[in-house]
């Protein structure tokens, strides 16, 4: 397996780098901060270590969580995954996987400001 050692790292810096559009702190909780834990914890239990396919898919299907909680559009969610695949290389990984396209999600958004 090729995958970079890293591979959380760059998961972890995609859920720092999107947005929050959903301002419902249990969602929130629940669908950000406990998944973000769990990633974290992978990350512990691999160390420098590669990861396990079962732990990239599991990041993944917690990723995905995360940006729909987010109110994450889709074509920024499909970015984001595409750039944790080239960074990590896990193009036949993934492809294996089954790992879920992103969807839609209907979030209660707040305007922007003017």
């Amino acid at each position: 397996m090729t995958t970079n050692p890293n591979f959380f790292g760059t998961v972890l810096k995609a859920i720092a780098c999107t947005r929050n559009r959903n301002f419902d702190n249990a969602a929130y909780e629940q669908g950000v901060i406990q998944p973000t834990r769990r990633i974290r914890v992978m990350m512990n239990e691999c160390g420098e270590n590669h990861p396990s396919e079962a732990q990239i898919h599991e990041s993944f299907m917690l990723l995905k969580q995360i940006f729909e909680t987010k109110g994450v559009d889709v074509p920024e969610q499909q970015m984001r995954l595409n750039e944790i695949i080239e960074r990590n290389g896990l193009h036949s990984i993934v492809a294996g996987l089954n790992v879920p396209a992103p969807t839609p999600m209907t979030v209660a958004r707040v305007p922007a400001f003017a």
